[in-house]
């Protein structure tokens, strides 16, 4: 009973350094990623972690989710699209303005402007919102028949830190032709 406490232990112990060889390794790189599928790509820092399983309300319309952290849910990145065709939204003026809505019963719209998105300059309408535990900031564009909205949340106390990456994120998107 001893040694498997102990083998338990040194896994644990070994996983615990494995991750911060990972992040100490990842620290100032970025990850490009390509949606080949629905045609676009963009860059997020290298130290966050791919989800595959999670649940919300639009998760069907979500292509890419990633956060900071493998568990915590403390800044979180997604890239949602859906055919311009099959977007029917109920109350709302835009795809972004729909998955908030959707997401959260208790959501407040701070700010709503246009915008332009990536180095090509798409034009986009950006949202910004608060819950009483997050901030976010969606922005949806339009392109080739199809609706894409890029969001990122986060904890009150990790938004201004989700803020700035968010910036640079939408620096690197591009539609791919």
């Amino acid at each position: 009973m001893h040694s498997k406490r102990l083998i338990y232990l040194m896994i644990v112990i070994v996983a615990i350094l494995a991750l911060l060889a990972r992040q100490t390794y990842f620290t100032g790189r970025w990850h490009w990623h390509e949606d080949n599928n629905t045609g676009f790509a963009l860059a997020y820092p290298a130290t966050w972690f791919k989800g595959y399983f999670y649940h919300c309300a639009t998760c069907q319309y979500i292509d890419l989710l990633v956060r900071d952290a493998p568990i915590l849910d403390r800044i979180e990145l997604r890239v949602y699209s859906i055919n311009e065709v099959d977007f029917k939204p109920q109350n709302a003026t835009s795809f972004g303005k729909w998955i908030v809505y959707k997401n959260s019963d208790d959501v407040h719209i701070l700010a709503e402007q246009d915008v332009q998105v990536g180095k090509s300059a798409y034009l986009g309408k950006e949202m910004i919102y608060e819950d009483k535990t997050f901030h976010g900031r969606v922005v949806t564009l339009r392109h080739n028949g199809t609706v894409y909205a890029v969001e990122i949340n986060a904890i009150k106390k990790y938004w201004k830190e989700a803020d700035t990456i968010f910036d640079e994120i939408l620096k690197t998107f591009v539609f791919l032709e």
